[in-house]
């Protein structure tokens, strides 16, 4: 409310100075506040969003192949004729030969 409006409703009751006056009072004290709004969201600083989660999938529970070369072989089974890898984790079944290089 403004001192216009302030004016205007207290010319009807015969009060335009009075209406006046309250009105600008009024108005200067609704602009503070908008304006403290305002410039508390302008120094605001906002923070970028995390980061997604990473997920890691879990080893397969069976590995089927003929031949497995590799640094390493993650899984809970292995079948296959031959394997030659740095490190094994799992159980391995072999049909054929099995080369596991140390």
């Amino acid at each position: 409310i403004g001192a216009g409006a302030g004016a205007a409703i207290g010319s009807t009751s015969g009060n335009a100075g009075t209406g006046a006056l309250i009105g600008a009072g009024v108005g200067a004290v609704s602009g503070a506040l908008i304006g403290n709004a305002i410039q508390a969201n302008e120094q605001r600083q906002v923070a970028p969003p995390p980061p997604p989660p990473v997920s890691v999938a879990p080893p397969p529970h069976t590995l089927t192949a003929r031949d497995i070369k590799a640094e390493r072989v993650h899984a809970h089974t292995v079948y296959t004729n031959e394997i030659k890898a740095e490190r094994v984790q799992g159980r391995v079944i072999t049909v054929g030969r099995m080369a596991h290089r140390e």
